[in-house]
């Protein structure tokens, strides 16, 4: 008999046991001890996978729990530590307003929050960072107010502990050509108002922006009430999201070739990303003026953005050679109005006086011949 109806079905000594776990067991005595152990992990495995995809679902890539907060996958490819909680909120406004836009064509967020991360722990310092889950208003208040970083490292190499410190090295123009030799650049921790920062008070309003806070042209919206509790407290989360929202720097992503000359790009150097901007907007007037097509203006290859621009240059200095010499040919052969009107007067006296002399030649003549005809009667 092939098999019996019992709680399990046999066949060539192995049975199939129906159980929640669906488990595969060896029913031969002689084999018990050399169950498949492999199978049964991945078959495991395979179950707790489809029930953490029921759980969570992804955003912008990555996994986030019911109430829409990242999990500890994103955070470990952030290189942020498990206690930070990101709302996707936040990142799917910043990925609204800066990708695709003139300067990323996609971005990046756990190395965004991770370089956040690297400028907040160097400002505030992680042992701080470590003591508590979140900030009041009055802990925020004092934080330092400002730093000075490089570009492509985003060392921070300066910090301004109050805003009247900051405002005292921001008002100087000398000292921020002086950062740009050294490739550097300087902010506020948070973002801070005009206002506010004239009257040397410290950045508390950190999730507002040019924008009032809201979703417009460069300014993401940066969700604030989801890392604000009922205390008024602000969560590290806040904080992370709180610096990408004042300093665009922090964007990790594809870069265009104008977000590369803005030194988005932090793989460029100094003096590569000076040669880009200029290049970019010295590119614009010859595309106007030759009419060529310009779309690889707005692309993100660097090679060919160099051949192009070269093979641009090289047209528009031969429109230049050309448009010179139709100039001189021009210029050459040029007649002022007056001067036009003096020749076309002159050639209008000539050919009156060509009308005069011929009539008088005529009447000449008509004398001639009727003195001719006289003589002859005579």
């Amino acid at each position: 008999m092939i098999g019996s109806l019992n709680s399990s079905f046999s066949f060539n000594n192995y049975a199939l046991n129906i159980s929640n776990n669906l488990r595969i067991n060896n029913t031969n005595a002689s084999n018990s001890d050399n169950v498949d152990n492999t199978n049964i992990k991945k078959n495991n495995q395979s179950i707790e996978s489809k029930k953490s995809s029921l759980a969570f679902k992804e955003i912008l890539g990555y996994k986030v729990d019911k109430e829409g907060y990242f999990t500890q996958e994103f955070n470990k490819a952030a290189g942020i530590p498990e206690d930070y909680k990101i709302h996707s909120s936040s990142l799917e406004s910043l990925v609204r307003v800066r990708a695709p836009s003139l300067d990323f064509t996609d971005i990046d967020i756990a190395k965004t929050i991770g370089n956040a991360y690297k400028i907040l722990s160097q400002v505030v310092g992680e042992d701080t960072l470590k003591d508590k889950d979140s900030f009041s208003l009055e802990e925020i208040a004092k934080f330092p107010q400002g730093y000075e970083y490089d570009r492509r490292s985003l060392q921070v190499t300066k910090i301004y502990q109050t805003t009247k410190d900051y405002m005292n090295f921001a008002s100087n123009q000398a000292n921020w050509k002086d950062l740009e030799k050294q490739d550097k650049k300087a902010s506020n921790l948070f973002f801070s108002s005009g206002e506010t920062m004239r009257q040397g008070l410290p950045a508390t309003d950190i999730f507002n922006n040019a924008s009032g806070g809201q979703e417009e042209s460069f300014n993401f919206n940066p969700n604030g009430s989801k890392y604000i509790n009922e205390d008024g407290s602000i969560t590290k989360g806040g904080l992370l999201v709180a610096v990408v929202n004042k300093l665009s720097y922090t964007i990790e992503g594809t870069t265009t070739i104008r977000g590369k000359g803005e030194g988005y790009d932090k793989s460029l150097s100094r003096q590569e990303v000076e040669w880009v901007f200029s290049s970019y907007l010295e590119s614009l007037g010859p595309l106007y003026a030759t009419g060529e097509d310009g779309s690889w203006l707005f692309g993100t290859d660097l090679e060919t953005f160099k051949k192009k621009h070269s093979e641009l240059m090289k047209s528009y200095q031969r429109k230049l050679d050309q448009w010179r010499k139709e100039d001189e040919e021009f210029e050459k052969n040029y007649k002022s109005p007056m001067q036009i009107m003096l020749e076309e007067l002159d050639e209008a006296m000539k050919k009156n006086l060509k009308r005069i002399q011929k009539k008088k030649q005529e009447e000449k003549q008509r004398i001639q011949q009727a003195m001719k005809k006289l003589d002859i009667n005579v």
